[in-house]
């Protein structure tokens, strides 16, 4: 008790010595604190606007084909960007700036212009191939961002391999073909980037995350979990069967039940 009261009356001390230095300490922590608050305010508004988008089109109708995957796809990168720095472990920087405008006037123009690019595919302009272009680059560095440069690098590969079939042995060669092809494909149509994948993901698998989500951070799946445990908890084989019980509940919210054996 006495070492106790010692140490709170040098700490005291400290503190009276030095007001101005701790008051410019937490000045500093404040002004960061509040650029941080505003960042993630504006984060939170997308991911909020990207999940509104969603749920609205789900009740009352997608756009067309490449209009809603091209959305989510596109919303989906500036999430990224913001959330994932050019470099890893760095503040957002001024490469990060440029990549963020970049993404939100390739939106402007693959949004306002949907009706138009879509009329034009398979024979696409110099517009389109120069958006087309760095659309595909900014979905290769959000790759590297999120799943680290191996797998950006893979699509690297089969990108070349679009031009460079020729010189591949055997079975793998083909006579390639030409850029603006590739990018008609990639960027203006339901078979590149856009393929069944993203169609799953804009229209079904968003809807159960969403949701999940949002039941998860409300508390249900931990009700799950206490009432799988109140109802089986005082039988014989107790654990066993809450575990079951739970992970049936949790499945129910994720849509993918093997995902969800929960363990004790």
């Amino acid at each position: 008790m006495g070492t106790q009261t010692i140490q709170t009356q040098k700490l005291d001390t400290t503190i009276k010595e030095k007001p101005a230095f701790i008051e410019e300490i937490w000045k500093q922590r404040n002004k960061t604190w509040n650029r941080s608050r505003i960042f993630m305010l504006i984060i939170s508004l997308l991911a909020i606007g990207l999940s509104i988008f969603h749920v609205y089109t789900a009740g009352f109708g997608t756009l067309s084909s490449w209009q809603q995957r091209s959305v989510h796809v596109i919303w989906a990168l500036l999430l990224i960007f913001l959330l994932f720095p050019y470099k890893k472990g760095k503040k957002f920087g001024v490469m990060d700036v440029f990549i963020v405008l970049l993404t939100i006037v390739t939106a402007f123009y693959m949004i306002t212009g949907a009706e138009a690019i879509q009329s034009r595919q398979g024979n696409i302009n110099n517009s389109d191939i120069a958006f087309g272009t760095i659309f595909i680059v900014l979905v290769l560095e959000a790759t590297r961002r999120t799943n680290g440069i191996l797998m950006s690098a893979i699509g690297v590969f089969f990108l070349a391999y679009i031009f460079l079939g020729r010189y591949f042995p055997g079975a793998l060669a083909h006579p390639g073909v030409g850029y603006d092809r590739m990018v008609d494909h990639m960027f203006n149509g339901t078979l590149g980037i856009f393929s069944a994948p993203i169609y799953v993901s804009s229209t079904v698998l968003i809807l159960f995350v969403i949701f999940g989500s949002f039941l998860m951070k409300s508390g249900g799946g931990q009700f799950f979990t206490d009432f799988a445990f109140g109802l089986f908890g005082n039988k014989t084989g107790g654990p066993a069967l809450s575990s079951v019980g739970s992970s049936a509940l949790v499945a129910t919210i994720t849509g993918n039940g093997a995902a969800n054996a929960n363990n004790w």
